[in-house]
């Protein structure tokens, strides 16, 4: 009071006013003693909750002079799989260009691989499936692209004398697979698994794509598990299947004796990580693969098997005998250095659609008659006379010619007729023939059509110096002059000729010298390969090379010239190539899958017109 000063503790409002702050400060004390007494608790009992709040709220706490920071947040294993399985395909699933399949990975990125592949291996038995077949979700069989082949420690080049010494010890992966697989030009690798029921039985095809030439495909059987996750396997053998020429599938061996490798041709592999996406596994030479799952084989590789597969299948589908077919007859007659066995799968077709067939029983040394007419001067004349020189053909023709007409006696149609064929050269053979041998003996009515299926009927030019290259020496020019055009039409004979225009005809040169085109009028462009031997096939037969035609004959040279004589010209996807085989004095070598006169839609060109005669 002396001073004039009032104490203001003795005021009500400010003594609760403090009274009030007092307690908020013990209450938020109280709150922070019981949190730091729960934390301390499940941090002594390893909660990962503690750990987690106090590792984002504590100071980091010193231990020995040095800081220590307390553990981050535990990831669950399942997670942690995921984790390693998408860093993995992030690194592999690139350009192979890039990658090599993991031959062209760094030290320090294969070395990861493999941390990755050991952090993905499934520590329950259940992981993979029963019978490692995997689970209905993730199954193990499937069309699996390779992203990944190798084995830890150094890499061995797989053309050193260690590679080779550690396959034929038994302590490493073929030196060929792992040159062939790591190589970057290698488009793609394939392995097809295909499991039998619970048994884990069945087989897998592992297919190296060198798209578009062809691949290689190497089978093995499944044997049955050995361990958990582990499938036994057999090699049995492999095949080149290349594509050289016409789109058509040339099957060659692969030269490894599978068969006397013993226990080298025996192995196995076990799954160590199996989703829906990925796969890793690990074989008994030591090598790791990892794989991802592949819907199907790019466009050029699909095209590839689905060729070779339907060429099989044609070859697996039975086709009935002549005997119980009512359809009107078919003669055959094949081209140079055709026999009946390169036309089975031709033959099988025409006679599903109830067409009996007989094809003239010609053979490989048939051909060789021939050879007398070389030193004769009619040759070099170049006037020889197909009576002479083709009697072998002509007999071969009246053969199948008096099956044909007795096959109409058996079936009680008199007055039934018959359809000549004729492939290549084979259609002015036929032409010859029935001018010389069956007009002649009044059976031409007996002939309803006569088709010709890429036949070069025209012979060069006069006055061109190809005409001194005529490789027919006269033959076709005699033919032409004694029975042009529907020389029989009106003995009721009816000609129709059929050519393609697949193929344009050019060389590989550069600025366009090679002549010819691509893609134009319907024309498809096809391999240099094909065009180049279509190019010099047309100029030794028309003078022309830069023309369209099948590959073989030009389109011009097989539409036969003359009046009442039907021209059917295959264009779009009805074009095709001149044969689905490479005839030769030899064995002929069959192109599977290839499109030609006698397959697809050229066949139903061309065969729906005999039904109108």
């Amino acid at each position: 009071l002396a001073c004039g000063r009032q104490r203001p503790s003795s005021h009500p409002n400010l003594m609760g006013q403090r009274h009030q702050r007092r307690s908020s400060f013990r209450q938020v004390l109280r709150y922070f003693s019981v949190c730091c007494a729960v934390s301390l608790f499940l941090v002594f009992n390893s909660h990962p909750l503690a750990a987690a709040f106090l590792g984002s709220c504590a100071p980091p706490a010193r231990k020995n002079g040095a800081v220590r920071r307390f553990a981050q947040p535990a990831v669950a294993p399942q997670q942690q799989q995921l984790n390693a399985a998408g860093e993995l395909l992030d690194m592999l699933d690139a350009d192979v260009t890039t990658t090599g399949r993991g031959a062209a990975l760094s030290t320090s990125d294969r070395e990861r691989v493999f941390e990755l592949v050991s952090g993905l291996q499934r520590r329950d038995g259940n992981a993979v499936g029963a019978l490692g077949q995997g689970t209905e979700a993730a199954p193990l069989s499937g069309m699996w692209r390779l992203l990944f082949q190798g084995a830890e420690g150094p890499q061995v080049s797989a053309t050193s004398l260690e590679s080779w010494q550690n396959y034929l010890a038994g302590e490493g992966p073929s030196p060929l697979q792992n040159l062939v697989t790591t190589d970057a030009s290698v488009g793609n690798v394939y392995q097809l698994l295909e499991l039998n029921g619970s048994d884990a039985t069945g087989s897998f095809l592992n297919l190296i794509d060198f798209s578009p030439t062809g691949c290689l495909e190497i089978s093995a059987t499944l044997e049955g598990e050995t361990a958990p996750g582990r499938l036994s396997f057999r090699f049995q053998g492999g095949e080149f299947r290349l594509r050289p020429l016409w789109n058509g599938t040339v099957v060659l061996p692969y030269p490894v004796p599978f068969a006397l490798l013993g226990d080298n041709a025996v192995g196995w592999l076990e799954t160590l990580y199996l989703d829906k996406t990925l796969r890793v596994s690990r074989g008994n030479k030591g090598s790791v693969f990892v794989l991802k799952r592949d819907g199907g084989a790019s466009a050029s590789e699909d095209s590839l098997l689905r060729a070779a597969k339907e060429a099989d299948d044609d070859r697996a589908t039975d086709s009935p005998g002549n005997d119980a077919l009512d359809g009107d007859p078919i003669v055959f007659c094949p081209a140079q250095f055709g026999t009946p066995g390169d036309y089975d799968d031709f033959a099988a077709s025409l006679r599903r659609r109830g067409h009996p067939v007989f094809i003239a029983p010609l053979n490989k040394l048939n051909w060789f008659e021939l050879v007398p007419s070389f030193f004769s001067a009619d040759y070099w004349k170049g006037e020889l006379k197909p009576s002479k020189v083709l009697q072998f053909y002509y007999r071969a023709l009246e053969e199948a010619f008096s099956q044909a007409c007795a096959h109409l006696s058996q079936r009680g149609r008199k007055g039934g007729r018959v359809h000549f064929v004729g492939h290549s050269i084979g259609g002015w053979i036929a032409r010859a023939y029935l001018g010389e041998v069956v007009a002649p003996r009044g059976e031409i009515k007996n002939v309803a059509t006569l088709v010709t299926l890429g036949t070069p009927h025209t012979e060069p030019p006069k006055g061109s110096w190809v005409e001194q290259l005529d490789q027919t020496r006269g033959l076709l020019r005699y033919i032409n002059n004694k029975f042009p055009g529907s020389f029989h039409a009106s003995d009721g004979l009816r000609y129709v000729a059929v050519g393609s225009a697949e193929v344009p005809g050019r060389l590989p040169l550069p600025f366009g010298l090679g002549g010819g085109g691509g893609g134009d009028d319907g024309i498809q462009p096809g391999s240099w390969l094909d065009r180049a031997l279509a190019w010099t096939s047309y100029f030794a037969l028309g003078g022309d090379g830069a023309v369209p035609g099948d590959g073989i004959t030009p389109l011009s040279c097989a539409l036969l010239p003359g009046d009442g004589v039907q021209h059917v010209e295959l264009r779009g996807n009805a074009s095709c190539f001149h044969a689905n085989f490479l005839p030769s004095p030899g064995p002929s070598v069959p192109l599977r899958g290839a499109p030609w006169y006698g397959s697809g839609a050229a066949l139903d060109a061309w065969l729906s017109l005999l039904s109108e005669a």
